[in-house]
């Protein structure tokens, strides 16, 4: 999987001539989250040293450091810059969504300890854990 989303972004890169991933449908938006990953993997160091080599390609954009005021890592508060305002407004909808369901899930239960394999919002476990 992970040299198939590289081929995908040589292919963007050839037919572009840009590393600008518009996330205009579902596969535009698994390619520009998993740049997002790579880079933060490289960051950190949790690349190997042989995908290190064969993203080597790959523009890395200078990352603010992390914020001091917030706990937002600093390869999120990148990544937020690159959204254009209506992509923005769609996040903060989905985001807003799912800590709606989480705020309802704790008025319930009284804690946010959602379950990994609950019926009721199945997707809520992993948001939580992402936002961890």
């Amino acid at each position: 999987r992970w040299y198939e989303m590289l081929q995908h972004l040589k292919e963007h890169k050839r037919k572009h001539g840009h590393f600008t991933i518009q996330t205009d449908d579902e596969e535009s938006l698994k390619l520009r989250n998993w740049i997002f990953r790579q880079r933060h993997k490289y960051r950190i160091n949790m690349l190997s040293e042989e995908r290190r080599e064969e993203l080597a390609f790959l523009p890395s954009p200078q990352l603010p450091p992390a914020c001091l005021c917030c706990s937002l890592p600093s390869h999120r508060e990148w990544a937020l810059e690159e959204l254009s305002k209506s992509e923005r407004k769609e996040v903060d909808k989905g985001w807003m969504k799912r800590f709606e369901s989480l705020k309802a899930f704790k008025a319930i239960h009284g804690h946010t300890k959602v379950p990994q394999q609950w019926d009721d919002d199945p997707i809520l476990f992993s948001w939580v854990f992402r936002q961890r």
